[in-house]
């Protein structure tokens, strides 16, 4: 559901990472999250109404924390 312009993906060799997986013919490494930084290898912005409820996400758990 998420737009993606390369195929290009991480490979995570930390356990500490939290990563978020996707799959299109194999499974690989779409996102990743340590701490308080995150990294996607889609585009959110051009992710249709996907894109939008997962920014709109972030930014709950961002006022949650008092960031924004």
């Amino acid at each position: 559901y998420f737009y993606y312009v390369h195929v290009y993906y991480p490979e995570v060799e930390y356990t500490c990472v939290f990563f978020f997986q996707a799959e299109d013919g194999i499974r690989y490494v779409s996102g990743i999250q340590k701490d308080n930084i995150f990294g996607f290898q889609f585009h959110p912005e051009k992710s249709h109404k996907f894109g939008l409820r997962l920014l709109s996400n972030f930014v709950s758990i961002l006022s949650k924390r008092g960031c924004v």
